[in-house]
């Protein structure tokens, strides 16, 4: 079964004042292309206390590992580009997620559906989301959470630059998020060794009011990737963070995702 996220009254008049200068370009991404990654702990300060309930919870539903594949379909304006995620998730599910990028009138999240399946076979999740309801008014440059890479892919980067987008979480949760590129870095994945650049990313606190969104600001922690310097910009490696704290003391909680395999399409 399908749904389509009904208007919430109101919901986007933090976002409403904000504006970006310029189109993301589309991405010279290679058709069939396939990233696959591995999730683990590179520390042990980073090992989750599985003593919390809550903790437990989010390493249950995270990935351990996940597979990304990317393809075009159409031609002219009507060409669009479909990325595939699945993974296979910590407590047995499996996810599948697609999302389809429009590339005319401007490069832009069309669409996303998420399909979940219990360990068993049942199928526990069925959601589809349409990003171009013009009823939603969505702020420009709004991604789902999983593919904010795709911000990276389309910009042209260099040490320095800094890049605003917007994260959706879910229908009524939608927060500015900036990226900057901090510097430079050779680094060596089971994928092989790669030039990149290292990314910083977090929601921007001066641009939440509401009380999600505040408090989303204090607990969530910076987030860390790789991505190439060259071709289009394919992430190498992620840290995300899995758990953080407002009280002095307080550690952030990472998990690393390490590319292990790159396909290029013919």
């Amino acid at each position: 079964m399908k749904y389509r996220v009904c208007p919430v009254v109101g919901l986007f008049l933090l976002m409403g004042n904000l504006s970006f200068a310029g189109d993301l370009k589309v991405p010279a991404i290679p058709d069939g292309e396939v990233r696959v990654f591995k999730s683990y702990y590179a520390t042990k300060r980073d090992r989750p206390n599985l003593k919390k309930l809550l903790m437990r919870a989010v390493i249950a539903f995270s990935p351990g590992s996940y597979t990304g594949e990317m393809r075009w379909e159409g031609e002219g304006e009507g060409r669009q580009l479909l990325y595939t995620r699945r993974a296979k998730l910590n407590n047995g599910a499996t996810a599948n997620l697609t999302f389809v990028f429009d590339t005319s009138p401007e490069f832009r999240l069309h669409s996303y559906r998420s399909v979940i399946h219990a360990p068993d076979g049942t199928k526990l999740k069925d959601e589809y989301y349409d990003f171009t309801e013009p009823s939603l008014r969505y702020p420009e440059r709004t991604f789902q959470m999983f593919v904010g890479n795709m911000v990276l892919r389309s910009s042209d980067l260099a040490v320095g630059v800094r890049l605003p987008w917007n994260v959706w979480l879910t229908p009524a949760n939608v927060f500015p998020f900036r990226y900057r590129v901090i510097g430079e870095e050779t680094i060596t994945v089971p994928a092989g060794t790669f030039e990149c650049y290292k990314i910083v990313g977090r929601l921007v606190p001066e641009g939440l009011t509401d009380l999600t969104g505040i408090i989303l600001s204090k607990i969530i922690g910076k987030y860390y990737f790789w991505v190439e310097k060259g071709g289009s910009h394919g992430f190498v490696r992620l840290r995300w963070p899995l758990s953080s704290g407002i009280l002095p003391g307080m550690r952030t909680r990472y998990q690393t995702q390490d590319l292990i395999e790159v396909r290029e399409g013919k």
